[in-house]
C-alpha cells in the first residue's frame, strides 16, 4: 500500500481487451494511389465514380454538382475513391476502412481531431471498465469513439494499473499521445510505403 501513496500504479488483475486485426493483400495497399487532397471541391469534381468521406469533422457535399455517389465514413460497398479528411485513429484502423471500402485513390487532407488530454482518457477508461464488467473492450470501437490508437488505450491501462501483458510494449501515455499527433500528420507518401 505504501507504493500507491507515493505515486506509483498499482497492479490490478487483468482487463479483457480485444483488437481484431483486419486482414488486407499487399497487393491491394500496392495497387493504391495516394495523394494529397488540395482544393478539395474541385478534387471532388473530377472524381467519377463512389466515394467515401472519412474522417474527423468531415464535410457534407452536395452531390447534385458531382458525377459520381458519396458515402460517410462506413463503406457498405467498395468504392473508387476515398478522402481522408483525417487518418483514422491508427494503421489497424486504416487497414479496416482499407479493407472494407478497397479503393482505387485516396486523398488525405490530414485534418487532425482533438486529442483527449491523458488524465481525462484514463478516466474514460475507468468508466469502461466499471460499465463493462467481464465483458472484452473492443479497442477499435473504443480508438474510433476517442480517435486515440490501441496502443494509446493500451498504454492509459497499463498506467492506471492494468499490465495488458498480451499486447506489445508501449511508451508512456504522453509520448503515445504525441505519436498519435504525428501519425494524424503523415504524409500520402509515407503512407504509401506502409506495409
Amino acid at each position: 500500500m505504501a507504493q500507491a501513496d507515493k505515486g506509483a500504479p498499482v497492479v490490478r488483475q487483468q482487463v479483457a481487451l480485444h483488437c481484431p486485426e483486419p486482414t488486407v493483400s499487399s497487393a491491394l495497399l500496392q495497387a493504391i494511389k495516394w495523394s494529397s487532397l488540395g482544393d478539395w471541391p474541385q478534387v471532388l469534381k473530377g472524381i467519377d465514380g463512389h466515394i467515401l468521406m472519412y474522417g474527423y469533422q468531415r464535410p457534407y457535399v452536395s452531390t447534385t454538382t458531382l458525377p459520381g455517389t458519396v458515402e460517410y465514413d462506413r463503406p457498405s460497398r467498395p468504392c473508387d475513391c476515398l478522402i481522408l479528411w483525417s487518418l483514422p485513429p491508427s494503421w489497424t484502423h486504416l487497414r479496416w476502412l482499407l479493407s472494407l471500402a478497397r479503393p482505387q485513390q485516396i486523398y488525405i487532407r490530414n485534418h487532425s481531431p482533438a486529442i483527449l488530454p491523458a488524465e481525462e482518457l484514463k478516466a474514460k477508461l475507468k468508466f469502461e471498465i466499471a460499465k463493462n464488467g467481464d465483458e472484452p473492450l473492443n479497442l477499435l470501437n473504443l480508438g474510433q469513439q476517442w480517435w486515440v490508437a490501441p496502443s494509446t488505450i493500451v498504454s492509459a491501462f497499463r498506467e492506471i494499473g492494468y499490465p495488458c501483458s498480451d499486447f506489445p510494449e508501449t511508451g508512456l501515455l504522453e509520448q503515445e499521445l504525441k505519436r498519435l499527433q504525428r501519425w494524424y500528420h503523415c504524409s500520402a507518401n509515407r503512407l504509401a510505403k506502409l506495409p
